[in-house]
């Protein structure tokens, strides 16, 4: 085939119309990745542009004495001071104090609460004890010894000549058949059963009116406490209107022994 170039289009026509349809295309996509490696791209290696921030100033420099210092001597151990050296603490004096008016609440004290109901129910009262009963002494029991003596005047010359009078020096005379009777006062709150019966003690009286022994108890009472009580009523009791002056020797009586004693006063 022969080709004749000319600067004219029919040419290029002539020669294109020689391919094929795949031929041409291949044609087409060969020329447009001519196109795009013929683009220029910027070189990736060229050196950045320098960026002046403006003209460099330098710092003065500045010259610097040394100086050697000499070293520190060791710090000094603190001592404490004697006690007798350290100044006395001397107390703040007191604030002045206001006079509080009574009327105004106090802010420190809370008022006083009300009493709360109690709750707890007290026990039923239960029955009053018994009364103590005193204990009755042993001296206020009957001794069954009540023994009746005469009271005439044979009776007591009798009982007088059945004595022993070895221990007084001179024997003791016999003087009135009795003296008035001793009363003894029954107090106690025990009921005797049976009542006291009248007693009877033998009393010497020397010539100044004092008793030359103890009264002997002669008829008891019933009970023991009543006829001591009465043996120390009698010691206490002046004779001196019994008592013989003009003889130098005793004189020896009956004392009658009467106890007051009410059933109605006493506890059964």
């Amino acid at each position: 085939m022969e080709v004749v170039l000319s600067p004219t289009k029919p040419v290029v026509i002539q020669w294109l119309s020689g391919w094929s349809g795949g031929g041409l295309l291949l044609l087409l996509s060969l020329g447009l990745h001519s196109l795009v490696l013929g683009i220029p791209l910027p070189t990736l290696n060229s050196p950045e542009e320098p960026v002046s921030l403006g003209p460099v100033v330098e710092a003065p420099t500045a010259t610097i004495d040394v100086v050697r210092v000499p070293p520190m001597p060791a710090p000094a151990t603190p001592t404490e001071l004697p006690v007798s050296s350290k100044p006395p603490l001397v107390a703040p004096p007191p604030a002045p104090s206001r006079p509080l008016d009574p009327s105004a609440p106090s802010p420190t004290t809370p008022p006083p609460e009300p009493p709360k109901p109690s709750t707890e129910t007290s026990p039923p009262p239960g029955p009053s004890p018994a009364p103590e009963v005193p204990t009755r002494p042993q001296g206020l029991v009957y001794n069954h010894q009540v023994k009746t003596l005469p009271g005439d005047t044979r009776g007591f010359l009798a009982w007088y000549s059945e004595q022993d009078w070895s221990d007084f020096a001179l024997p003791p005379l016999p003087g009135q058949q009795e003296l008035p009777p001793l009363l003894v006062s029954y107090d106690q709150p025990f009921c005797l059963e049976p009542p006291p019966a009248p007693g009877r003690l033998e009393v010497i009286v020397a010539s100044d009116g004092r008793l030359a022994r103890t009264p002997r108890v002669l008829g008891t009472t019933g009970y023991p406490d009543l006829d001591g009580w009465a043996v120390e009523q009698a010691r206490g009791q002046d004779f001196t209107t019994v008592a013989d002056g003009a003889s130098p020797s005793p004189r020896v009586y009956w004392l009658p022994v009467d106890v007051r004693y009410s059933p109605n006063q006493c506890t059964p």
